[in-house]
């Protein structure tokens, strides 16, 4: 990946995001199936991988009063248009809200797991009178690779993108943390400004958060109990910005690999790190850069929706790695703190998208904190711990290995788990 290539990534995949993204997603798919029908969406038929279903269960949705994914395809149809993406619930009114409840009270909408999808997958099946139309999203959140009415295709692409062209991702792979670091290190602020905006947008949204408290407490529990340490800062902040956007919060965030929550955890620390430190707006863009780019490396690589919490083991883990750049630590300080994040928050499990979180995030990113001080001050975990390893790379391995290989039982118990406090029959 050269840098014009990471420039043009980092644009596809630091975007704004409304609300949780796997409801999002769920609703853009039967979006993208209604607005082929031209009568009255009378039934809606998704089908989602595992992971997109454990991170919709739970979560609130922007402007509207229940949850569920259930609720979401219902919203996404009858809004009937794909053109704000992931910011697509900011078409919900008052009528579309009504309609939406009443197609699942009666029963006219129908959710199931697809078991043998492991990748982000959304099949929806939007019916009106005399016509059916359906859309698939595979590969990523907003990808549409096929769109059909009344049986003909109406659109085809590829799970990875366009047709023929190369997936970004897989040339991320090929490349070390090390060579990513020197790659963002010839970008110049007027390549990189735009992702300072990122800091404003999801520093606002933890402000809401702690101005608008959720029930759950989580947010008031940290702006009371915490200090005014820096690190006490970070966790105050990303705790209140996630625990208010998976609780509903109306305000869009900049989201990193496709997810809102994972560009809270990256970008919020780095804001706080960077007034702390005086750092410039170029030292903050290129950290922001590289932690993105990280980010996306090790989602690539784990997979984005998996038995681990990739919030933190991706996230917050890229995270305390842009920290050690921003304090103008050396390439192999941040490959420690990335052993130091392997050997501390890699057993966090991913029971889904819900307030939660809040708490799940705050402690990541003390470890992150913690894993890159300790880095850059010499304090490393030995390569001989658990599923530590001597370079960055063989500890993401190590842990993707862990997560899809070791833990695949361990979703699938989690899965049923839901399922069963759903009252769902646990699709196929």
């Amino acid at each position: 990946m050269n840098k014009d290539e990471a420039l043009a990534f980092l644009r596809s995949t630091v975007k704004p995001s409304l609300g949780c993204t796997e409801p999002a997603c769920a609703a853009l798919c039967a979006a993208a199936a209604a607005q082929e029908l031209r009568g009255d969406v009378r039934g809606v038929a998704l089908t989602v991988n595992p992971g997109l279903y454990k991170n919709g269960m739970s979560v609130a949705i922007p402007g509207f009063d229940c949850v569920g994914m259930d609720y979401a395809a219902a919203l996404g149809a009858l809004i009937g248009s794909t053109a704000a993406e992931l910011q697509i619930f900011e078409g919900i009114t008052p009528e579309v809200a009504e309609r939406a409840r009443g197609l699942v009270d009666s029963g006219r909408v129908r959710v199931d797991v697809d078991r043998g999808q492991r990748g982000i997958y959304a099949r929806c099946e939007v019916t009106s009178d005399g016509e059916v139309a359906e859309a698939v999203i595979q590969g990523a959140h907003t990808n549409v690779v096929m769109v059909s009415h009344n049986g003909t295709i109406r659109f085809q692409g590829e799970k990875d993108g366009a047709a023929g062209a190369a997936d970004p991702t897989a040339d991320l792979q090929r490349m070390t943390i090390a060579q990513i670091s020197r790659l963002v290190d010839g970008m110049g602020l007027e390549e990189l400004d735009w992702l300072l905006e990122g800091i404003g947008v999801n520093d606002a949204v933890a402000e809401y958060g702690t101005e608008h408290p959720s029930p759950v407490g989580i947010a008031s529990t940290l702006q009371t109990d915490l200090g005014t340490s820096e690190a006490d800062q970070m966790m105050r902040a990303v705790g209140a910005a996630i625990e208010s956007r998976l609780d509903g919060c109306p305000r869009s965030v900049t989201s990193s690999a496709g997810a809102g929550s994972k560009g809270l955890a990256l970008t919020i620390p780095l804001g706080v790190a960077a007034r702390h430190a005086g750092s410039s707006p170029l030292e903050l863009a290129r950290a922001l850069a590289f932690g993105h780019l990280v980010n996306s490396y090790i989602n690539a690589v784990v997979g984005k929706l998996s038995a681990v919490c990739t919030c933190a083991t991706a996230a917050s883990t890229a995270a305390s790695a842009a920290l050690v750049k921003l304090w103008g630590g050396s390439e192999e300080q941040m490959g420690l703190a990335i052993r130091n994040m392997t050997g501390t928050v890699s057993g966090m499990i991913c029971d889904g998208g819900k307030t939660g979180c809040a708490m799940k995030l705050a402690m990541a990113t003390s470890a992150a904190y913690l894993s890159a001080r300790m880095a850059v001050g010499g304090s490393v975990l030995r390569v001989s711990d658990g599923i530590c390893a001597d370079t960055p790379e063989q500890c993401i391995a190590n842990v993707a290995q862990v997560a899809n290989v070791g833990m695949a039982d361990v979703d699938e118990q989690i899965l049923r788990i839901m399922l069963q406090k759903k009252g769902e029959a646990g699709g196929r």
